[in-house]
């Protein structure tokens, strides 16, 4: 079974260039918001993965509050920050917090489908 993700981008384009490097492998659910992010995970709840923007929108951090309240609603989840290479100081800090990982845009497909296969626990299926 392929796993459930959620990207998380303020920016079409990007969620776009993701899902097409992930779809298939992963079933793939956007939302372009952070609030959009919370209330999908409240009425969703078999999410494997979140990929989370760390700066939406006009270039505003998602905050430590965002990461706390993913974690209220799904502590199971794996969470992995999507950031620019500039920027990775502030991933990593998501991750010192709880994040399972980060991966930096742009992003090559199999580096983001390794880092999501590494955060489920488990290899994609080959073909």
């Amino acid at each position: 079974m392929k796993p459930k993700v959620l990207v998380v981008d303020d920016k079409k384009e990007d969620r776009e260039k993701i899902r097409d490097a992930i779809s298939s492998k992963c079933l793939v659910e956007e939302a372009g918001s952070r609030e959009e992010a919370l209330e999908k995970l409240r009425q969703i709840t078999d999410f494997d993965v979140i990929l989370l923007d760390v700066y939406m929108p006009d270039n505003q951090e998602v905050g430590h509050d965002t990461l706390q309240k993913i974690k209220e609603i799904n502590g199971e989840l794996k969470i992995i920050m999507v950031t620019v290479e500039g920027r990775v100081n502030k991933a990593i800090e998501y991750v010192q917090e709880g994040a399972s990982s980060f991966v930096t845009k742009p992003f090559n497909p199999s580096v983001l489908l390794n880092v999501i296969s590494k955060a489920i626990g488990r290899k994609f299926r080959e073909g």
